[in-house]
């Protein structure tokens, strides 16, 4: 194998979610326990898996005034 490969990552996303029904729903869309970022002390490494449970996209999860964070 030689030369030059380039992969494209496409652009960095942040996402924002709030509201009463943001922990559940992002518990069903990513592999971690989103209730274990609350109170915003820790972020975690995440996976976003598709209906059949592959593996679409690594993000990391956090908590920051009330909102959920969603970086990827």
């Amino acid at each position: 194998m030689s030369g030059i490969h380039r992969i494209d990552l496409g652009k960095p996303a942040l996402l924002q979610f709030r509201g009463p029904d943001a922990v559940r729903f992002l518990n069903g869309q990513l592999t971690q326990d989103v209730r274990r970022v609350a109170g915003g002390e820790i972020s975690l490494p995440s996976c976003v898996t598709d209906a059949k449970g592959r593996l679409q996209f690594r993000v990391w999860l956090t908590e920051c005034d009330g909102a959920l964070w969603v970086a990827g």
